[in-house]
């Protein structure tokens, strides 16, 4: 029985992902206060917004070669019309 409530909260949890991704890619405009409201709700805070800008501080020139990621490609292997 516990393994089908961790199964469903991952289920939840990836349904909730995936709407807030589809969310971003139809509201382009609105993307940044969309992933900051929902950061800011999943409890990340001060607290991981400090972490994450030190750790993109930390990224060394080898991290850097990774490239960035285009919001049209993230769209084109989500939406195959």
């Amino acid at each position: 029985m516990e393994r089908i409530a961790e199964k469903a909260k991952d289920i939840e949890k990836k349904e909730r992902q995936e709407m807030i991704l589809n969310f971003v890619m139809e509201n382009l405009e609105k993307a940044f206060m969309t992933v900051f409201h929902y950061l800011l709700g999943a409890g990340v805070g001060r607290g991981g917004f400090n972490d994450a800008a030190n750790a993109r501080r930390g990224m060394g020139s080898k991290d850097e070669k990774l490239g960035n990621v285009k919001v049209t490609s993230i769209r084109g292997s989500l939406c195959k019309l």
